[in-house]
């Protein structure tokens, strides 16, 4: 399987409650695995009912180049699982700038699950003191458009962090808490442990191969202009 992000919406979709993150304080972090040079954890938290998870692994490719593949459309649907439109979009009250863009999602997902999908944005922030760029996306327009058979996401957050090892060597870290909407039912205890362990580590795999198709090489500096602010240099520790 060579996507990720989008299954993590199906496979929570289903999860039964006792898997849920009821607590009423964000928890601490736990490693729940390790695979192929990346290390996965997961944590409580009370924004949502689902776990947060991260994972934590090497790309070989520079963070302007990170940061160019995130800002090109077509990479999210080879980093996303089963992802079936990345759009920009251009809504009333919501202004693109040049490090803040207006997008729609639309992730499918395997039958009897109905698709699920979210309108947001994608903002980039730099830390020049370490030159890691940070991108947050998170569903902020529920007033946009729905679309009949196709399920709201009611919050959707995640961060990408690129921070520079080496002269060709990136390390990123991958964020993400979903409340997937819709119906719950179950899903057996092998299928969520294997989700919870797995997930993050397709998602940066993806991103390995997407590197390796050279598309960005020709990024050879950072261009995200706004300063990444305090109340997000918590990502970075």
């Amino acid at each position: 399987m060579k996507h990720g992000m989008g299954f993590i919406v199906f496979l929570f979709a289903l999860c039964p409650q006792w898997v849920f993150a009821a607590q009423d304080k964000i928890g601490p972090w736990e490693k729940i695995n390790e695979k192929h040079g990346i290390v996965t954890y997961a944590r409580t938290n009370p924004r949502v009912v689902l776990k947060e998870c991260k994972a934590v692994g090497l790309v070989d490719a520079t963070v302007p180049e990170l940061e160019s593949m995130m800002r090109d459309y077509d990479a999210y649907k080879k980093i996303l699982f089963l992802s079936k439109k990345v759009t920009p979009i251009d809504f009333p009250g919501y202004k693109n700038t040049a490090d803040t863009l207006y997008v729609y999602l639309l992730q499918g997902a395997p039958w009897p699950v109905d698709d699920r999908d979210g309108a947001g944005r994608l903002d980039f922030y730099v830390q020049r003191s370490s030159n890691t760029v940070m991108m947050k996306c998170q569903t902020v327009i529920p007033e946009y458009p729905k679309t009949k058979g196709v399920v709201r996401l009611p919050f959707c957050e995640m961060e990408w962090i690129f921070k520079p090892v080496s002269a060709t060597t990136s390390q990123v870290t991958y964020q993400a808490m979903i409340e997937p909407g819709g119906s719950i039912s179950a899903l057996p205890t092998s299928v969520i442990d294997w989700c919870m362990k797995y997930l993050g580590t397709f998602t940066v795999q993806n991103m390995r191969k997407v590197a390796k198709q050279g598309k960005y090489k020709h990024a050879k500096t950072i261009i995200t202009q706004t300063e990444l602010p305090e109340n997000l240099v918590h990502y970075l520790e």
